[in-house]
């Protein structure tokens, strides 16, 4: 059998199994003629004519066809008004059961597109009492999201309130009251057992959803974001099977960043690890992302500096410079540098991660509250059975001392080891603001002209604690002997034990100092230095910048980025850590500064100063006086700037600290430039 013959029997299989095949051969390649580039409106207004005409009566058969479902999409969208009415005539009574169709769904949605407003809604109203059960479907959960877009305000929340009762489903004249949201639904409600079955009738509506992975609709976000709002406040927690790579696939809407952060928040550290894992390959687009980089900056307070540095750090650095320049992507790295500044980032933003951080410390009170219920359930419960054991024994009196007497030592040894405790946090916090201080009078001596004053001061300090370690050491050994140095060893070991312990437990004391201030407490700080120093990210933004630093003060997001690098950024990490390269930088700006204007943006500016009236004679005058006075002022910048250069470079390390005027004052004379500049 040759291939001619192949191919007739192949179409004769396919007429006695599809009755309008040759309908649907014939409207192909109608089709095929209409879709080329050079072919004239009118012609091809002509062929959906003639397709249309040719469909007539069978269109709920060729909707559910690959190709000629797409022919239907056609129609509809250059189809004239009297031809589409004739497609949504044939094809309304149909459009529940067409979008769970896997082709005929795309034709309900271009449907949706170009209906009127009348057509649009009687479209939306036939899916009114199937939208949880379509929510479930792969399929027809794209039809339900795309009249979720199309639709008014109080549409959506009709959308969104089948999930929350079935009276909303079986009644569909009634709404929700206040903004639509679940909040408002149960602040109506009595107290009791309507709230809870308002609650169970939704964990029963989003728990199939959730199995089945159809976590991509921003209608199933807004529902279940109000879901998670409303159970903070009573205590419980979200669905931990969410996390890992299937809560990235919500962040791209605003309801969904807010439930990603909710769960990465009162997540364990185990799952937070999952979370940042599953960012590896896509950091660059979350970081982007006009809701995803909320993320991100959520895991900045959530998780640990390893795995940040592992995934996230080292996938960054790949696309740094094309990060530093994005109107989105740049606030990671802003939130490294300036935590929590509203300069360079809007208060939104902090009030979401803050909301965040208000859950997270629910969750360690709860968790603390279980904690001891369950230890003072233990201790009554081994009490009943001390005293049903005793009730016949011959020593119950003697029992009770000895127990009441071990009681009392257990809670004066608790006593004793609480109030250790608070003397050694005492004195930390003692050393850290005396460091802090000898920190800041060195810093002052440098910029009084003692530039190796703190060095020297350093190093003499230094040195005298060594030699009073080493009194101290040999008078021990003398006194000891040798044996005694596995004690010191365990007693090192034992120390470092107590500290781990002790910053364990003051982690939630140290929200107040590291959280309470916008991140700038020292567990902040040590966490920043791990991912600016260590991952080597500030060295690479330094390098970026020194070479880069023109475009990136011309630009209109990037200078906000190197303005924080030439501040040596919060705490002063980058100023301590890269001495070199932030001299570097100061001088890249200040060369920048320095160099020539453009003769065209000097004529720009001279004629935006002149006015707009050129055609008359006085404007124009004074219009070149003041050109005049502009270019003299710019020519006394650029000398100044050029000042200031040759100060910066000749300071070297130690006139890093007279370099920043320089850098602000450039920046203030940008922004009457350019509109890039701060």
């Amino acid at each position: 059998m040759d291939r001619k013959q192949r191919k007739e029997l192949a179409e004769a299989r396919k007429k006695r199994r599809r009755p309008l095949f040759d309908l649907e051969k014939e409207l192909t390649l109608l089709w095929e003629k209409s879709r080329q580039r050079n072919i004239d409106m009118e012609k091809k207004h002509k062929l959906v004519t003639s397709m249309i005409a040719k469909m007539k009566g069978k269109m709920l058969e060729m909707a559910r066809s690959h190709t000629v479902s797409r022919v239907l999409q056609m129609c509809v969208k250059h189809g004239r008004k009297d031809e589409r009415e004739m497609v949504f005539a044939e094809l309304r009574p149909h459009c529940r059961e067409l979008a769970i169709h896997p082709y005929a769904h795309h034709l309900v949605n271009r449907m949706m597109d170009h209906a009127s407003k009348e057509k649009k809604h009687d479209i939306i109203g036939q899916l009114r009492g199937h939208v949880v059960e379509m929510m479930r479907h792969p399929v027809a959960s794209a039809v339900v999201e795309h009249a979720y877009q199309l639709s008014t305000p109080p549409q959506r929340s009709a959308l969104a309130s089948e999930f929350f009762s079935p009276e909303f489903r079986l009644f569909p004249s009634l709404a929700l009251p206040g903004s639509g949201h679940l909040s408002d639904l149960l602040a109506d409600l009595p107290t009791g057992t309507t709230r809870q079955s308002v609650l169970q009738h939704l964990e029963a509506s989003l728990q199939p959803i959730l199995e089945k992975g159809i976590v991509d609709h921003s209608l199933f976000h807004r529902v279940l974001a109000d879901y998670l709002q409303v159970i903070s406040k009573g205590g419980g927690g979200g669905p931990q099977h969410l996390m890992g790579a299937l809560l990235l696939r919500m962040v791209h809407t605003r309801d969904g960043v807010r439930i990603a952060n909710t769960m990465v928040a009162q997540a364990t550290p185990k799952e937070v690890r999952r979370v940042v894992k599953a960012l590896k390959g896509v950091v660059a687009r979350v970081a982007c992302d006009d809701h995803g980089h909320l993320l991100l900056l959520q895991m900045l307070e959530s998780a640990s500096s390893g795995p940040l540095t592992r995934f996230v750090v080292k996938e960054l650095i790949k696309d740094l410079f094309e990060v530093m320049q994005e109107r989105i992507g740049r606030r990671f790295l802003l939130q490294l540098l300036a935590p929590s500044s509203t300069a360079t980032c809007h208060p939104m933003p902090p009030r979401l991660l803050w909301w965040a951080a208000e859950w997270r410390r629910r969750g360690r009170k709860r968790r603390r509250r279980g904690r001891r219920r369950k230890e003072g359930m233990m201790m009554e419960r081994r009490g009943r059975k001390r005293r049903e054991r005793s009730k016949g024994g011959r020593w119950k009196k003697g029992r009770v001392k000895r127990r009441r007497r071990k009681v009392r030592e257990v809670r004066r040894w608790k006593r004793m080891r609480r109030r250790r405790r608070r003397e050694e946090r005492g004195r930390r916090r003692r050393v850290k603001r005396e460091r802090r201080e000898r920190k800041g009078m060195r810093e002052r001596g440098r910029r009084g002209g003692g530039g190796g004053g703190g060095e020297e001061g350093e190093e003499e300090e230094e040195a005298g604690e060594g030699e009073e370690g080493g009194a101290t050491a040999t008078k021990f050994s003398k006194r000891k002997g040798k044996a005694d140095g596995k004690k010191r060893k365990a007693a090192a070991a034992a120390a470092a034990a107590d500290d781990d312990d002790s910053d364990e437990e003051e982690e939630d004391e140290g929200d107040e100092e590291g959280e309470g201030e916008g991140g700038r407490g020292s567990r902040s700080v040590a966490k920043r230095r791990k991912l600016l120093i260590d991952s080597g990210l500030g060295e690479e933004m330094l390098k970026l910048a020194a070479e880069h630093a023109g475009a990136m003060l011309r630009s209109q997001f990037a200078c906000d980025v190197i303005y924080e690098l030439a501040r040596g950024g919060d705490s002063s990490l980058l100023a301590l850590h890269y001495p070199t390269l932030l001299s570097a930088l100061h001088s890249g700006i200040a060369a920048e500064a320095a160099a020539p204007r453009p003769p065209a943006a000097a004529a720009a500016n001279g004629a935006a100063a002149g006015g707009d009236g050129a055609g008359k004679k006085d404007k124009s005058k004074k219009g070149k006086e003041k050109s005049g006075k502009v270019q003299k002022a710019q020519e006394g910048g650029e000398e100044e700037g050029a000042e200031k250069g040759e100060r910066m470079g000749a300071g070297g390390e130690a006139g890093g600290a007279a370099a920043k005027p320089c850098v602000g004052g450039f920046l203030w004379q940008q922004s009457a430039e350019t509109p890039g500049g701060r």
